[in-house]
């Protein structure tokens, strides 16, 4: 939960290692330093281990090449002013002037050093520029080619260690450095002296450094992308494995130049451009991966800004690094912008507590840390070293144990589902006992469902199917039917148009549910289609009747029934036990069509009638079984007849303008659910609503 502990915590993460950083140089204050173009090692204790960075003025030859025999002749080159190698040489003035960026020129320090340092080494690290070391004019170090053009100088990326004797108590080190490939001049080099064991063992802790960081970003590069692979459904770890892709990219070519120290035939341009295009890329790739994370967090036009400006730079590789050099600064802005608002939308997911908010903030703020300082570093304005790769390897570990916390969730998950599945099976054991025993006891359970299903598929084809209805142009008919256990129903229908301007309808409601009730309805659908629609529906019922009474079937076989039929503008229609029928009429409103008849199969002496009235082409025929009655509320109480028939009777001017029969039974349905407590009805149901096409 983020709160006010939190708050603290971050604002703590966020100062304590700029606290650490801008002390680093004051730190280093108690080492010898460099001071006017010469350093004082003479008491300095090289054996514990103490390296000195020769960081500090130097002396400084603009646009020559001078070695110590110069300096020493008579007539020596006149120096420049002072100037740190670590710096640029892009505000150094001379004569008023700032110096171009383009250029070449000398460093020259004399280093004092006892008569028991005879030993020594330097070790150094340039990114951008060609140098050569010289020790009293010798050779000591050479990086790429130094020369006074640009055809004559060839850029190197490098870190190189060497030893040397140093010649007397006092010597002298002159640089040389051209600077015409890259935006940034000057050397902007580390240089540190040591005795052998401790600027070795500062190389190797360094490039040991740099292999763990490369080990890190490959392990988890392979793993994330093989994760994906085998779930692409989670495009987050794919971005996080390109993430983790190009952070390993970019430390081969930086820091110790682990890809140059193995291929040392790569062209400098090439490695340019691949640390170029990882931080040009860096801000899209991590953004895409929190928009997967947390997509209603992340803006839509904030992402699609910084992959466009991502896209914009991309052909600016394709010339040389004096080009596209030129976006560093721009892109520093962008990081320096987009950071807090990354920050943000973050702190938004872990208000709203989205899952693995708080520790991917955590990691983001780490690298975002260390973004700041190289930043400041590469600008001169703090002296620390690149902390960006340490800052990405925090981020990817956050990333890491984010991953173990989910699959450990997942695995505690698993157990519980295992232990529910336990449970929930010895449940179902038992459950199945008493299944077993209901199967014994209703003539086996399985089979009877799968004689549901049997007779569910029958009782569709049975029943007239929507097409049918909609072929009937003279007529707007809409049937609903809804069998109370969803299956099959004891509710049966049949629509017969013989001819132009005649309609047949039978509705019919078998005693009881289920199975059985189904089975009546297909014996009705036998006797309705038997019988001869010459016939008058009073007939048709004592038709039906005498054979059921006749066959002796048990009161499960009876039902009510209502027919009604349309010729030529009159309703003619019986009923044998149903509900009274409403005929909704523009002028005089609902009108209930009742007629005497018992159930079908009770009493072999029953008597129907026919009746007729006038069927208009505004009026409206609803049909219904007594299912729409039975619907309980939450008190017990049921819908009724009265409720119902006063519902319709104030609904009237809606379903006469309604303009189809669709809608109106559409109202009657929700009526009905509206009342109901339970979610399914309380009987079987079906409904049918009658107009003439309009």
């Amino acid at each position: 939960m983020f709160n006010r502990a939190s708050a603290k915590r971050i604002f703590i993460l966020f100062i304590l290692p700029f606290l650490i950083l801008t002390n680093y140089k004051c730190g280093n204050q108690k080492k010898p330093h460099v001071q006017n173009g010469f350093i004082d090692l003479s008491g300095h204790d090289f054996k514990n281990g103490k390296n000195v960075r020769l960081s500090g003025p130097w002396e400084f030859y603009w646009n020559d090449f001078v070695f110590e025999r110069d300096i020493n002749a008579e007539d020596p080159p006149q120096k420049s002013g002072y100037l740190n190698i670590f710096e640029s040489w892009k505000n150094f003035l001379i004569d008023g002037k700032e110096i171009e960026n383009d250029g070449y020129a000398s460093f020259r320090l004399e280093v004092g050093v006892s008569d028991e340092a005879r030993i020594l080494c330097l070790y150094a690290n340039s990114l951008t520029v060609p140098f050569v070391v010289y020790i009293n004019n010798e050779i000591l170090l050479k990086n790429g080619e130094a020369g006074k053009t640009k055809e004559n100088s060839k850029p190197q990326r490098t870190s190189m260690t060497q030893c040397f004797n140093a010649p007397q108590n006092k010597f002298s080190i002159i640089l040389h450095v051209s600077s015409f490939h890259h935006l940034l001049s000057g050397p902007r080099m580390n240089l540190y002296m040591g005795d052998v064991n401790s600027i070795s063992k500062m190389h190797s802790l360094l490039q040991g450094l740099d292999l763990f960081v490369i080990g890190g970003f490959l392990m988890m590069f392979i793993y994330h992308l093989g994760l994906y692979f085998l779930r692409k459904k989670d495009k987050s770890i794919f971005y996080f494995g390109v993430f983790c892709g190009l952070i390993l990219l970019r430390s081969l070519v930086m820091g110790e130049a682990v890809l140059t120290a193995v291929f040392s035939n790569l062209s400098w341009e090439l490695i340019m451009k691949i640390e170029y295009f990882t931080f040009f890329a860096f801000p899209a790739v991590i953004l895409s991966f929190f928009k997967k994370l947390f997509p209603e967090e992340i803006p839509r036009l904030f992402s699609k800004i910084i992959n466009v400006i991502f896209f914009v730079s991309l052909p600016f590789l394709i010339f040389e690094a004096k080009i596209y050099t030129i976006l560093l600064v721009p892109y520093q802005y962008i990081y320096l912008l987009g950071g807090p608002f990354c920050i943000y939308f973050l702190m938004k997911a872990l208000i709203k507590k989205r899952e693995g908010s708080n520790i991917i903030i955590w990691g983001f703020i780490v690298l975002f840390i260390t973004v700041i300082n190289d930043i400041l570093h590469t600008n001169e304005v703090i002296d620390t070293f690149q902390l960006t790769g340490l800052g990405s390897l925090a981020f990817i570990f956050f990333q890491a144990y984010l991953l173990s916390k989910k699959f450990v969730g997942a695995f505690e998950e698993s157990e519980e589902l295992n232990i529910s599945l336990a449970e929930v099976t010895d449940e179902l054991i038992e459950k199945s006992k008493r299944l077993k025993d209901a199967y014994d006891e209703n003539k086996k359970y399985l089979e009877i469902e799968k004689e549901l299903e049997i007779s569910s598929l029958v009782q569709k084809n049975i029943l007239i199917d929507k097409k049918t209805l909609d072929g009937i142009k003279e007529f707007d008919i809409d049937v609903q039917y809804l069998p109370m256990n969803q299956k099959v129903g004891g509710d049966y229908y049949h629509i017969d148009h013989p001819r132009q301007n005649r309609l047949s309808i039978t509705l019919a409601d078998a005693i009881g549910h289920g199975i059985l009730a189904a089975l009546s309805t297909m014996r009705i659908d036998i006797m309705s289609k038997q019988a001869s629609l010459d016939l008058n529906p009073h007939e048709r019922f004592s038709l039906m009747n005498r054979f059921i009474y006749e066959k002796k079937f048990t009161s499960e076989a009876w039902f009510s029934a209502f027919i009604c039929d349309y010729n030529e503008g009159t309703l003619s229609y019986a009923s044998a036990g149903h509900p009274h029928q409403i005929l909704l009429k523009k002028e005089s409103g609902p009108v209930l069509l009742k007629a005497k008849g018992t159930l079908i199969g009770v009493d072999n002496k029953s008597e129907y009638e026919t009746k007729e009235i006038k069927f208009d082409k505004e009026d409206i025929l609803i049909l219904f079984t007594d299912g729409i009655y039975e619907e309980i509320d939450h008190d017990n109480n049921e819908y009724g007849e009265k409720k119902f028939n006063e519902f319709i009777k104030k609904n009237a001017e809606k379903f006469l303008s309604a303009k189809s029969s669709a809608q109106i039974s559409g109202v009657i349905i929700d009526e009905l659910e509206s009342y109901r407590a339970k979610k399914f009805s309380n009987d079987d149901i079906c409904l049918i609503v009658v107009r003439l096409a309009q």
